[in-house]
């Protein structure tokens, strides 16, 4: 198994020596049922959070994985959403008590590695979904 020849190593070594690296998201899904009284009490991104965050960023680099990138997403009330028909309404896409708060993407060895991961990473008030991030040749997107 390739995890196993990569042991112990960073990951950022692997991908120099031309391994294929897979990507993970990290999504932090929150509980939004009392996202105001909180947002009232510290701010929508208060220190412990900022700190959390902060250690959960050295926590990956000292898991072996490596953060490419990651941000916390403003609440749900400042989503605007475009549906199939075009559609624009204001506010998310789905009306739910759990709501994506933000995200994080990573290079980890395998799904396992990311899920140990995503264990750490901090999301007091709901979860994290990982996700691998699909690989598309270079000219998939090009114009």
């Amino acid at each position: 198994m390739l995890r196993l020849a990569l042991a112990g190593k960073h990951i950022t070594a692997h991908r120099e020596r031309g391994y294929v690296v897979p990507k993970y998201a990290l999504l932090i899904y929150g509980d939004s049922s009392h996202l105001d009284e909180l947002d009232q009490l510290f701010g929508p991104f208060s220190n412990d959070t900022i700190l959390a965050h902060k250690h959960f960023a050295t926590q990956i680099d000292r898991q072996g994985a490596k953060l490419i990138t990651g941000a916390p997403l403003e609440p749900p009330a400042t989503a605007t959403s475009i549906h199939l028909d075009s559609h624009i309404t204001d506010g998310p896409f789905i009306k739910s008590a759990n709501t994506l708060d933000g995200f994080y993407i990573i290079e980890a060895y395998d799904l396992d590695h990311a899920i140990e991961i995503a264990k750490l990473c901090p999301a007091p008030n709901g979860g994290v979904e990982v996700r691998p991030v699909a690989e598309l040749p270079d000219t998939a997107l090009a114009p």
